[in-house]
């Protein structure tokens, strides 16, 4: 297997990203770029620099017809290159969508090797959320301490210096999941349930299987909007209101971080022979 570098890696995102745009144009669906992705969009015109994955997301009706759409027919081309992966499913224990391209395994830094997969989207799925802070924080509590268990039992050969630190911590607690019958799958499954339970309907939306803590929550008007606008060589679509989302996501988006915080998620990616 080839190792393959950043800027392949990207041109291959970038190629996968043609094709799920395309896949939900054909069949009316509705997504837009989030996270790193939206604030690479707007900072870069395309890619963070230094980046190397892409996110997406879905409002739930959305999110699901996606996955009866894979059931039935689960490749987004008709090479069969790229693949869409249902959360909790054999191939993703994830509770979120996967878009991989089959010619392609990546290994995660932090991660044991057990799950391997080939580069991918991630598809997130936004549901709308409480609008009393105190029962969403309740909810995302309980969220986080299945998410901290998943991360207990999966981290493996740490690069990043704070999971070094805590390794010995991640070590003994791992050997006492194990022992109670814990598994990361157990983990992930609890997640999945506990994100259909936010309301039917509300002013705020978010990511409550994946979001980053307590402040991923937003306005649903910033998202009833989308425009599309470059990235790369496309024209992605993205909220309308995308200044209040990146915003509440960063701060200043506009400013770039100092030189030493500019990661990647230090991922392998290979092509498969």
């Amino acid at each position: 297997m080839r190792v393959l570098g950043l800027k392949e890696t990207q041109e291959r995102l970038l190629l996968m990203l043609e094709s799920f745009d395309s896949y939900c144009t054909l069949h009316d669906l509705r997504y837009f770029l989030d996270s790193g992705t939206l604030l690479g969009a707007i900072r870069h015109q395309g890619f963070i620099p230094w980046d190397d994955d892409v996110d997406l997301a879905m409002m739930r009706e959305d999110f699901m017809r996606l996955i009866e759409l894979a059931k039935a027919h689960p490749y987004l081309d008709e090479d069969k290159k790229y693949k869409v992966l249902a959360p909790l499913s054999e191939e993703n224990i994830y509770p979120f969508v996967k878009v991989v391209d089959v010619h392609t395994v990546v290994y995660e830094a932090n991660f044991m090797h057990d799950h391997p997969l080939g580069l991918w989207l991630d598809v997130f799925c936004f549901d709308y959320l409480f609008e009393d802070d105190n029962q969403q924080n309740k909810l995302l509590k309980e969220r986080e301490k299945q998410r901290i268990r998943f991360f207990l039992l999966t981290a493996g050969n740490a690069v990043d210096p704070r999971v070094k630190r805590i390794m010995p911590f991640i070590k003994v607690a791992r050997v006492f999941l194990r022992l109670a019958g814990k598994t990361p799958e157990d983990a992930l499954r609890q997640i999945w349930e506990l994100s259909f339970r936010g309301p039917e309907r509300s002013t705020r939306v978010g990511n409550i299987a994946w979001c980053t803590g307590e402040s991923d929550r937003y306005e649903a008007e910033w998202y009833q909007q989308l425009v599309r606008v470059p990235f790369e060589s496309l024209e992605l679509p993205i909220p309308q209101d995308y200044v209040h989302v990146l915003q509440a996501q960063y701060g200043d988006y506009m400013k770039l971080p100092p030189e030493d915080q500019r990661r990647s998620h230090s991922s392998k990616t290979y092509e498969i022979d």
